[in-house]
């Protein structure tokens, strides 16, 4: 869910207690901590609980306002398979537009930060302040110089989150789809994740124009797996696009580039992001009326190897009457429909976004998982007897009745057959007596493509 949302967590783990422990030392975040906020971009620490306090500067930190992500990787202090060294420097391009640069790393306090003067970074220095934490430490530094800089962990494995105050920010960078027709063309967030090895197109928005970037997937040690170049949009400066192949690897999403001044630049969604092999296209979003029940199907197709997968269903107001969890099986190539069945309820508030989530995930590789949104918005037409129940679908139209009781099924509410036609109740009838329900059927007004985001709903015509 955090995930979905775009949130990072930062997660204070505290460390267990016993006879010769009662202070509750820290012990290394266990691996499903290590997971959340790996995959959400943010970054577990050990603590004590006198140590909390020290983490929520942490949070703090990156909360400010115009605080933005440059990079993220896990940095080992070992070798590959090949001996080829991979516990080097993390080395970050920081240009004239940061104000303020922070060096947060998990797993070990020593840390050794070199300027692009090839200076070291002093605690206590002028504009340098340094925060220690349980296996871990933050550095703060006030006007760093435009360059390379670089980070050592000498003291083992650590995960190394650099950030910084800036006006140029990366607000998105969205693996997409084309949608509409003609002059209203556009493009809208793909469905579920990417595919693995299949080309696709890819929306960058930074929130300042640049004179050009380029895209990079790396691994979660930082490494470049597969790169391409942005082309700018000339309506929209700082929008780029562009078009990419995304491999098997996990992988984090960088953009480098270069700023109108000349000077090198990188940003980074700092999540670890991986591109599957189920395909999922999601249905429309519409707009429903309380008391509507609303049928939507998801389209799942195998792009990879025969495997089974778990499909879960969420939605917070209890509206859902599908099973909220199955496993379907598909073969290499093989396609089936999901369907997920709303019931809105007479409670339910007009205007109100309900969000259906579906997340598919992979038995024979867990961390392969895809995921799908469908927004329904609840509308409220006429309701002459403000009952809640709008009139083209009320058994009742002019005596509240929000229960719709009708215990002889015949269309009219129980309410209505209670009072007489000139008494106020006037169920609309046939010209040969029997009852007629005005309004049969499910009007959709405009229906929404739910996967649009604000960030890119803007529609642009074709180049």
């Amino acid at each position: 869910t955090a995930r979905r949302r775009g949130v990072e967590l930062y997660l204070a783990v505290l460390g267990t207690c016993d006879g010769a422990n009662p202070g509750m030392a820290p012990v290394s975040a266990s691996p499903l901590y290590q997971r959340l906020a790996r995959e959400t971009g943010g970054i577990a620490f050990a603590a004590t609980k006198e140590g909390v306090g020290q983490v929520l500067q942490v949070i703090d930190e990156q909360s400010r306002s115009g605080n933005t992500a440059l990079a993220r990787a896990v940095r080992p202090t070992t070798a590959t398979a090949k001996n080829k060294a991979i516990g080097g420097p993390m080395q970050v391009s920081v240009d004239a537009t940061i104000t303020r640069l922070a060096v947060i790393v998990s797993g070990t306090s020593d840390v050794r930060i070199v300027r692009p003067s090839g200076a070291d970074v002093a605690p206590g220095a002028t504009g340098v302040e340094r925060i220690g934490l349980e296996r871990g430490v933050v550095y703060r530094i006030d006007k760093p110089e435009p360059g390379t800089w670089s980070v050592f962990n000498p003291g083992g494995e650590a995960t190394v989150s650099v950030r910084a105050d800036s006006p140029l920010g990366l607000l998105s960078a969205s693996f997409v789809e084309s949608s509409g027709r003609g002059p209203h063309d556009g493009y809208v967030p793909i469905d579920g994740q990417a595919l693995v090895g299949k080309p696709q197109k890819v929306d960058v928005r930074l929130d300042s124009p640049v004179a050009g970037c380029n895209l990079e997937l790396r691994d979660e040690q930082g490494e470049v797996l597969v790169q391409a170049a942005m082309r700018g949009d000339a309506d929209a400066p700082g929008e780029f696009f562009g078009e990419i192949t995304p491999p098997s690897q996990p992988f984090v999403l960088h953009v480098t580039g270069t700023t109108l001044q000349g000077q090198a630049f990188q940003r980074s969604l700092q999540r670890v992001d991986r591109a599957q092999y189920l395909h999922v296209d999601a249905p429309y979003g519409i707009e429903a009326e309380r008391l509507q029940t609303v049928d939507y199907r998801f389209t799942l197709r195998n792009d990879g190897p025969a495997d089974s997968f778990d499909i879960a269903l969420f939605e917070a107001a209890g509206f859902l009457k599908s099973p909220a969890k199955q496993t379907i099986e598909l073969a290499a190539g093989q396609s089936t429909e999901v369907t997920a069945s709303l019931s809105i309820g007479a409670s339910a508030e007009r205007s109100t976004l309900h969000r259906l989530s579906l997340v598919a995930t992979s038995r024979n590789s867990p961390p392969l998982q895809t995921s799908a949104v469908v927004n329904t918005m609840l509308i409220e037409r006429n309701d002459a007897d403000a009952d809640g129940v709008a009139d083209p679908i009320d058994n009742c139209p002019d005596v509240p009745n929000p229960d719709q009781s009708d215990a002889n099924a015949d269309k009219v509410g129980d309410t209505c057959e209670t009072k007489k036609p000139d008494a106020g109740c006037n169920a609309a009838s046939s010209s040969d007596g029997s009852p007629l329900l005005l309004g049969l059927g499910l009007m959709l007004l405009g229906a929404l493509r739910s996967r649009r985001r604000a960030t890119i709903a803007r529609a642009r015509a074709r180049k």
